[in-house]
C-alpha cells in the first residue's frame, strides 16, 4: 500500500481529499501544521511516494514546505 501525506489545516477540506483517496486503497496521513510535516517525514515508519499540499500553513513562510518537501526528494501535488 501506498504512502501520500496530505497537508491541509482546514479539516472540510482535509477530509475530503483524504477521504477519497482512502477509499483508494492509500494509506494517508493527515497533517495540519509544518510541525506535523517534519515529524512525518523524519518518521522512519512512513515513506511517502507522494505529498498533497496546501501553500499557506499557520506556522510558514510562503513555500517553506514546498522546499523541505523538495529538499526530501518527496513528490508534491501544491494547491
Amino acid at each position: 500500500m501506498k504512502n501520500i501525506l496530505v497537508v491541509e489545516d482546514s479539516m472540510v477540506m482535509q477530509a475530503m481529499i483524504s477521504e477519497s483517496l482512502e477509499n483508494s486503497d492509500f494509506k494517508v496521513t493527515k497533517v495540519s501544521t509544518f510541525a506535523q510535516v517534519k515529524q512525518s517525514v523524519e518518521n522512519k515508519d512512513n515513506d511517502f511516494f507522494l505529498a498533497i499540499l496546501d501553500l499557506n500553513l499557520p506556522d510558514t513562510k510562503y513555500d517553506e514546505v514546498v522546499t523541505y518537501m523538495l529538499k526530501k526528494n518527496i513528490k508534491s501535488i501544491v494547491y
